[in-house]
């Protein structure tokens, strides 16, 4: 596993989803697969799900937790099941 993480405040947004985009090409084109960590909080939102459309979605812990005496949860996770089948991750 590579992990690929930018943070500086001397670049902008978009400059950030740029390098990353670039990145990412990178290693697709190496045959790496990627996945989305913690979908669902901060940056890892269903719109960067869209925009860099992963191999994978892993969701986040806080997510998960409970999940199995929560019906919210529940539905919530059959929501990114079926939306990360529609993507094709």
């Amino acid at each position: 596993m590579i992990r690929v993480t930018i943070t500086s405040a001397r670049f902008t947004q978009e400059q950030i989803s740029h390098i990353f985009r670039e990145a990412m090409d990178h290693f697709l084109k190496l045959g790496f697969r990627i996945a989305l960590d913690d979908t669902g909080v901060g940056y890892a939102s269903l719109e960067a799900a869209l925009e860099l459309s992963p191999d994978y979605l892993k969701v986040d812990l806080s997510l998960i937790r409970g999940v199995d005496t929560n019906p919210q949860k529940q539905a919530l996770l059959e929501g990114l099941q079926n939306i990360a089948a529609r993507m094709g991750a």
